[in-house]
């Protein structure tokens, strides 16, 4: 019995976690807590995204240029500005990593050093 109680801590420990992150609020830069939400549209203030996180830019995310302020990891990210917003991603020299699927269905990538 104690062995199978051992073994599941260890499992445990190995678990990782992932959220959904969604940029609110317009405009600003990728290290600020107050433009994710764990949902479209919803409150800002979750934490940045990090590696093993989806991230979203869509018709929730209002009409904002983000700004790489800092290297960044996503599992997943997709960008799919609403009719309605134009959503610009300035990377400024900066990288943005995506371990899965990275797809731009809408808006802009800004690849300069700015």
């Amino acid at each position: 019995m104690d062995r199978v109680v051992v073994l599941s801590l260890v499992f445990a420990a190995c678990t990782v976690f992932s959220a959904d992150r969604y940029w609110v609020g317009g405009a600003g830069s990728w290290s600020q807590t107050s433009h994710w939400s764990a949902t479209s549209g919803g409150a800002g203030g979750a934490a940045v995204p990090s590696a093993s996180d989806d991230v979203y830019f869509d018709g929730g995310s209002g009409a904002a240029t983000v700004t790489l302020d800092q290297n960044a990891s996503a599992a997943n990210l997709t960008v799919e500005a609403g009719a309605d917003s134009a959503l610009t991603l300035s990377f400024g020299g900066r990288t943005l990593a995506c371990a899965g699927d990275c797809l731009l269905m809408s808006g802009r990538v800004d690849q300069g050093s700015g």
